[in-house]
């Protein structure tokens, strides 16, 4: 399954200063973010209609968005790369009396070094 994405971000903050003094200023960002990736999963029948969904996904990530902030004067530009690429594997489950469970492992590279890695756990009551 190919998706895509497309999110326009326009975020500004007034100047402020912190408990311990520090001026913050000009915290904004806008631009556009882009998501073109492709999911594959597999969905089993366990018993009594109970689901289990394994899934698989890369995305390329593509951002023109630029964000400022400065702390004290010192100026901080945007910490993510213009192209980043993930990677993530997952798994979603059905518990029984309302209860599923999910978790996913990801991770995502960029230039200059850019690397992340996350691991996610989840627990869902619906009523």
């Amino acid at each position: 399954m190919q998706r895509g994405q497309l999110l326009y971000v326009d975020y500004h903050q007034n100047s402020l200063t912190e408990p311990n003094g520090t001026q913050v200023d000009g915290a904004s960002s806008s631009g556009a973010i882009a998501r073109l990736g492709l999911r594959l999963q597999r969905t089993f029948e366990r018993s009594a209609g109970k689901k289990m969904q394994f899934y698989a996904t890369a995305n390329w990530w593509h951002t023109s968005t630029g964000s400022t902030i400065s702390f004290d004067q010192v100026q901080v530009s945007s910490l993510y790369p213009a192209n980043r690429y993930e990677a993530k594997l997952g798994l979603n489950g059905d518990l029984g009396k309302n209860w599923s469970a999910w978790s996913n492992v990801s991770g995502a590279w960029g230039a200059q070094s850019y690397h992340a890695y996350v691991v996610r756990l989840g627990l869902k009551y619906g009523w």
